[in-house]
């Protein structure tokens, strides 16, 4: 597909602006929401296009949609035919149901299929945004990486150290960025790795992992090109760095937060960088025993497992206990009690060093599939009653 025909094409895969049948759960209560939130910041004007294009189209793009799938679900599954196809196309178009989700979420099997209504899908992410907008939450509190980092520090949690930071082309220095052979640049308004540069320093001199070289002086110029913070190279505790290949496994907690509620924890996985990555991108993820931080299962190769070795180390993964969880749990709960309030539900990202847990980040917009792949509905959960929430406040509006 040309560019304009993929943008014109990924407007008609939202799903439809209305319910064709009575919802039945939480989430497909808050669904269509999903879209109108997308299109929310566009003249009234637009919306209506944009629905109408919706209403024409979905239709017609989900043939597309459920041939490309099809093939998928025939990998895993070489019977899959006709029938499995019309089920795919009835569920995304009676409940907005991806193609997509239908396959990755296993709803060709009937057990399975019986939970679709209480899963969050990629179409409903805008729903995330606009939970936090209804309670009045600022999201610059979480996107901004610095401003995440003295707020949480201010109420005394424990964060990833910045040494330097970069706003409009002017570095304010907070400590020595010579003291340290291994730093992290990354933009302050990071979405999830993009962008982030490591960079190694000997005798003097900066390189990066590219092969650019750069003088002390030079290196500094660089840093205010760009809106950035730097950080030094944090090292995994020796349980974690035994399952990983060298690069930061940070561990990724959700908590939701009813109005008027405590925070709770709604899922707990820790993503263990492998093969020539220097990030969790792309990382083994695996899901953690919420009361003793062991590793149970994982993904591997888009197959959930119970026992694998790491291909780096060669050192089983299963069974393995994250050190510290406990605490790095309660650290998370408090800091969106005490820090983030407003906020509906938000993803941290929790480093284990060898002396204990810092927060490295939160998002408010986390993604979903990893989560519900090893831990199944989020519907099922307390992010439902936060749902339920916004939905009372939508019709009390």
């Amino acid at each position: 597909m040309f560019p304009l025909r993929q943008r014109l094409y990924a407007r008609t895969i939202y799903g439809l602006p209305f319910h064709l049948l009575p919802p039945r759960t939480p989430l497909e209560r808050l669904r269509t929401h999903s879209l109108r939130e997308r299109f929310r910041k566009i003249s009234l004007p637009g919306r209506l296009v944009s629905y109408l294009l919706c209403v024409v189209t979905y239709p017609i793009s989900l043939i597309y949609e459920v041939r490309r799938n099809l093939r998928h679900l025939r990998q895993r599954r070489p019977q899959a035919g006709a029938r499995d196809a019309v089920r795919m196309y009835a569920m995304a178009i009676s409940r907005n149901i991806p193609p997509t989700e239908f396959v990755t979420y296993g709803f060709d099997d009937p057990a399975q299929r019986a939970n679709a209504p209480h899963y969050l899908y990629w179409t409903d992410m805008p729903i995330q945004a606009m939970l936090n907008r209804l309670r009045g939450a600022d999201p610059t509190d979480v996107q901004d990486k610095a401003r995440f980092t003295k707020l949480c520090t201010a109420q005394g949690f424990a964060c990833a150290p910045i040494l330097a930071e970069s706003r409009g082309g002017q570095v304010v220095v907070h400590d020595d960025c010579g003291r340290y052979a291994d730093l992290w640049l990354k933009p302050i308004h990071l979405n999830g790795s993009q962008g982030a540069e490591r960079w190694a320093r000997d005798a003097g001199t900066y390189r990066n992992d590219a092969g650019v070289s750069l003088t002390a002086e030079e290196w500094m110029q660089h840093v205010a090109r760009v809106d950035c913070i730097v950080q030094p190279r944090l090292i995994n505790h020796p349980t974690l760095q035994a399952v990983s290949n060298g690069a930061l496994a940070a561990i990724r907690i959700v908590t939701v937060l009813p109005m008027g509620g405590v925070a709770q924890l709604i899922s707990a996985e820790v993503g263990l960088p492998r093969g020539a990555s220097k990030t969790t991108t792309g990382a083994i993820c695996c899901v953690l025993d919420h009361q003793t931080g062991a590793i149970t299962r994982m993904l591997m190769n888009q197959t959930i497992v119970q026992h694998a070795v790491h291909p780096d180390t060669g050192n089983e993964i299963a069974g393995i206990v994250v050190p510290y969880f406990q605490q790095a749990l309660s650290m998370v709960l408090k800091a969106h009690a005490i820090v983030f309030p407003a906020f509906a539900s938000l993803g941290w990202d929790v480093v284990i060093t060898q002396d204990g847990p810092l927060l490295l980040e939160t998002n408010a917009g986390w993604g979903a599939l990893f989560q519900q792949q090893l831990e199944g509905p989020l519907g099922q959960t307390a992010f439902a009653h936060v749902v339920d929430q916004a939905v009372e406040q939508l019709r009390a509006s």
